[in-house]
């Protein structure tokens, strides 16, 4: 009994070994058919966020001059309740409208007027592959002498009257690739106006105006 069940076992493991065509031949030239198996397709999923693309038309004392500038929304701002002059309250309001100012006794929350960033972010969730997404802007008519730029949150920096200004901007539009999570990846970019210096009063602009269009244009990256 022990015997036969040895040999059972060896029956077994030789039955398991795939089939390997073979073939008794003589001289001359062979060939074998080469095929493709499993095919991984590539499934794109992109998310896309915009910021907001609305500018103001600003008075710079320290140029005398207008520019287009990040428009100021109202937003929460970290400042505690603790008392103070009502000097150190200055630009600070009670409501999410920024309509009231804050007043003695001062208590949070507070809320006050922050430049919004117009943000391009993208999200890549592609399956066996990847994307990379480029940026650009395109005037309307009238608006030729503005140009937009696109840099990065990691070239910003906020200056003392509330406008953006940034160190380098994006290599042809290319979004900035980050790490994004559970292995997706994110890309940034951030549009801002510059004019040619010819338009610089008040009567340049109206409100209400199309400045432009940003197109985003997503390709597979195959580098």
């Amino acid at each position: 009994m022990k015997k036969s069940l040895i040999m059972g076992a060896a029956s077994l493991a030789i039955a398991a070994i795939p089939a390997i065509n073979t073939f008794a031949v003589g001289t001359g030239t062979q060939t074998q058919d080469v095929t493709v198996g499993e095919v991984e397709e590539t499934v794109y999923s992109v998310d896309i966020d915009w910021g907001d693309m609305v500018f103001d038309w600003r008075y710079d004392a320290s140029t005398n001059a207008f520019n287009f500038t990040n428009r100021l929304i109202c937003s929460g701002v970290g400042v505690g309740a603790e008392s103070g002059s009502s000097s150190s309250f200055d630009g600070l309001y009670q409501d999410d409208a920024c309509t009231e100012p804050a007043e003695e006794p001062f208590a949070g929350p507070f809320y006050g007027k922050v430049p919004s960033l117009s943000t391009i972010d993208v999200e890549d969730s592609t399956v066996n592959g990847r994307i990379k997404a480029r940026a650009s802007f395109s005037t309307e008519n009238g608006y030729s002498w503005v140009t937009g730029r696109f840099s990065s949150a990691v070239y910003a920096t906020i200056n003392a009257d509330g406008s953006y200004s940034f160190s380098q901007d994006l290599d042809n539009g290319y979004l900035e690739a980050l790490a994004g999570s559970e292995g997706t990846t994110s890309f940034n970019g951030i549009l801002y106006l510059e004019g040619d210096g010819t338009h610089i009063t008040s009567d340049s602009v109206h409100a209400g105006d199309k400045i432009g269009t940003v197109t985003l244009t997503i390709e597979p990256d195959l580098n």
